[in-house]
């Protein structure tokens, strides 16, 4: 199983990267560039090429998504340097700011980047799951694999195509919802890049999803992270050194969103998030400035947000909240040198109340649109804590995990230095932005709260992220700033490490170690005399994924029953279940079709009244001539209990949005006595039966 799993992570490495890799060297970027940046080009093009297929109905495969892009880049490369004309003659300007991307040391930078990336993402990931395909069973994973399954069947793959129920596939009478098997648009490049890996390597679909999880931890982030500590500090090279350590050092993110939700779409939205923040930087601070370079510039940046976009919307408004400081920053120093009438400080101040209340205005006119009204807006987490509580969590680190107070140190030493720094400090504003949001959110109710946090359906956890992202810097720099003081402490005392040109890298060595061993560290609740650490936390959570326990919600000894019960029942055939037991995740994985794949929604008005009778009143088959005609209008042909007799989910675990046992009972309230229903597969508490026939 883990040589699948390493042989997936290779596929998807190669599915990420060569292609964007291809297509930016043909427009002569840098190998370092075109390497780091190379997932945000290739995210786009498959995610045109799966819209293009979804419209001419062309099945959408790794044949007809990946192979046709990575053939027109692989042409568009070779004929940019067999053929390209005066305008792509050499290597061209990065579209960044400053930072050098070809010398030896950048290659050097980036693999330490790498490393520190996969030896953590070993470490607290994949030492935790138990096994290859363990998965996290929770509500949002209960959507994120069925889709997968629905991308791999039906070769529908658009992200304005998303959905569970394909009713070309399994039929309109198949489908609990009046609406469920229409289309409608949702950020579906996770589900396509799983899709594709299962496609490619034959692997199981969980397997494919954990490897991609990695690749994005490991690999993906990191490499974005340098990218934007080069441009951030062109000039001091011991921050993009230090920053290795700090890029994956935040619990919130990306480790709290594989153990929360899960936020997989959102792993990969942040995940790319530092080259859109590099590319908008690149657009006001580029020194080569010339008529060819900018429309270039404007068009990477553009392809940063579709890319954004296409992974989770939410990913734009966090780089809306932490670059708007750098935007008026920039718009502050423009009106203050355009030698305007009055005094340059007045123009600077308005300069900056301009550009900040322009942001606002378009963020107040995105928030009365119907699309977000009835999207993210219409979701509203409730407040948790006080705010002084609020306050020391922001402080602390303490977001949603156990205190980092290692890394808040880091930070706070960051923060003293960027204050100090005209050019970095918008970088402090950006940090207290997105700690005020949060802030609010976990504090607050009420309409300011909406407006502030909405974007993110006011969910904690991924304002956190966005914390989490504006603190990569500051810790990186303040890593840095504790090196420089502890050399200039040895050298008054008179030791004179501070005139040794290896005192700096030695020092800085020592202190990334430090940080490391005080950051990392994984020490779980249940462990006796240690207190409970942000990663330890998160490995917690991860081993909770491990299908072999008895304990979890859809178990090892339930897997191998579904196994039998595919070889039963013949392909394609309609299984009635109870989702709340563990048969939700039964389509993504087995791939099998059953009737109820969602956790929620029952009981609204778009439920079908033939899934309400089912629900209801199946036990009544037998008796009620309309129970009956429900079950002939869907076709099913067979009914699954998980947790045969455990009606109330007592003794069995199972989902959270099980709250009501009678919306179930007539589901959960067959056995083998019921008449209409013949009992072909039993273990345990386990149950397949054969539903006679309505009629």
């Amino acid at each position: 199983m883990w040589l699948s799993f390493v042989g997936a992570v290779a596929l998807l490495l190669l599915l990420l990267y060569a292609p964007g890799y291809l297509a930016l060297r043909a427009f002569r970027l840098p190998h370092l560039l075109a390497v780091c940046c190379a997932p945000i080009v290739t995210v786009v093009l498959y995610n045109i090429a799966a819209i293009v297929c979804s419209f001419a109905g062309i099945f959408g495969s790794c044949a007809t998504i990946a192979v046709p892009c990575l053939v027109l880049c692989a042409l568009a490369a070779v004929v940019s340097f067999l053929v390209g004309g005066r305008l792509l003659r050499g290597e061209s300007k990065s579209p960044f700011a400053g930072g050098d991307f070809a010398g030896k040391e950048s290659w050097l930078q980036l693999a330490c980047y790498l490393v520190v990336g996969i030896v953590i993402t070993g470490y607290v990931l994949v030492g935790n799951l138990g096994s290859a395909d363990s998965f996290f069973q929770a509500f949002d994973n209960v959507f994120h694999l069925n889709t997968v399954r629905s991308f791999i069947e039906s070769g529908c793959c658009s992200v304005f195509d998303s959905r569970l129920y394909v009713r070309e596939i399994v039929g309109d009478d198949a489908v609990p919802w009046v609406a469920s098997g229409a289309s409608s648009f949702y950020p579906t490049t996770w589900h396509l890049m799983t899709a594709l890996a299962v496609d490619a390597s034959g692997v199981g679909l969980t397997v494919a999803a954990n490897a991609l999880n990695a690749c994005l931890a490991a690999v993906v982030f990191p490499a974005a992270v340098f990218v934007l500590l080069k441009v951030l500090f062109p000039r001091e090279n011991g921050v993009v050194w230090l920053g290795s350590v700090c890029s994956v050092a935040f619990a919130v993110f990306p480790w709290d969103f594989l153990v929360f939700g899960p936020l997989y779409p959102n792993v990969f939205g942040n995940a790319l998030l530092p080259i859109a923040m590099a590319s908008f930087i690149g657009l006001f601070e580029a020194k080569d400035r010339t008529m060819l370079s900018l429309p270039a510039r404007i068009g990477f940046f553009v392809v940063c947000v579709v890319a954004l976009a296409f992974s989770h919307p939410n990913s734009v408004f966090s780089a809306v909240v932490l670059l708007t400081p750098f935007l008026c920053r920039c718009v502050s120093c423009w009106a203050g040198s355009a030698k305007l009438p009055g005094s340059e400080y007045v123009w600077k101040v308005c300069g900056y109340a301009v550009c900040l209340v322009a942001v606002g205005v378009i963020w107040m006119a995105l928030y009365n649109t119907s699309f977000m009204q009835n999207g993210p807006l219409a979701d509203w987490w409730p407040s948790y804590t006080r705010k002084y509580l609020g306050a020391k969590y922001v402080v602390s680190l303490a977001l949603k995990e156990p205190a980092q107070w290692v890394l808040a140190v880091a930070v706070l030493f960051g923060v003293v230095r960027a204050v100090q720094s005209k050019e970095h400090r918008w970088l402090v504003v950006a940090y207290a932005a997105a700690a005020f949001i949060f802030w609010v959110d976990i504090t607050t109710d009420g309409e300011t709260k909406h407006i502030l946090a909405g974007f993110w359906y006011t969910d904690s956890h991924r304002l956190a992220a966005t914390i989490a992202l504006a603190g990569i810097p500051l810790a990186a720099l303040g890593l840095w700033q504790a090196t420089c003081l502890v050399v200039r402490g040895v050298s008054a005392l008179g030791i004179k490490a501070g005139d040794n040109k290896h005192a700096i890298p030695v020092c800085g060595f020592v202190l990334a170690l430090v940080f490391c061993a005080g950051n990392y560290v994984v020490a779980g609740p249940s462990e006796e005399g240690s207190l409970p650490t942000a990663f330890g936390s998160i490995a917690a959570a991860l081993k909770g994924q491990d299908v072999s326990q008895t304990d979890t919600i859809y178990n090892e000894s339930e897997m191998d029953f579904m196994k039998q019960v595919e070889e039963i029942v013949p392909e394609g055939a309609l299984i009635i279940n109870q989702p709340n037991d563990g048969s939700a995740f039964a389509c993504g994985i087995e791939g099998l079709n059953m009737y109820y794949r969602l956790l929620r929604g029952y009981g609204d008005d778009g439920e079908l009244e033939q899934s309400k009778l089912i629900r209801h009143s199946l036990v009544d088959m037998a008796s009620d001539d309309e129970v009956a005609q429900a079950v002939a209008f869907t076709g099913a042909r067979y009914l699954l209990q998980l947790d045969a007799g455990d009606f109330a989910r007592k003794n069995s675990p199972h989902l959270w949005t099980y709250e009501d046992p009678s919306w179930w009972e007539g589901v959960d309230f067959v056995d083998e006595s019921t008449p209409g229903f013949k009992l072909v597969l039993a273990e345990g508490d386990m149950r397949l039966y054969e539903i006679g026939d309505p009629a």
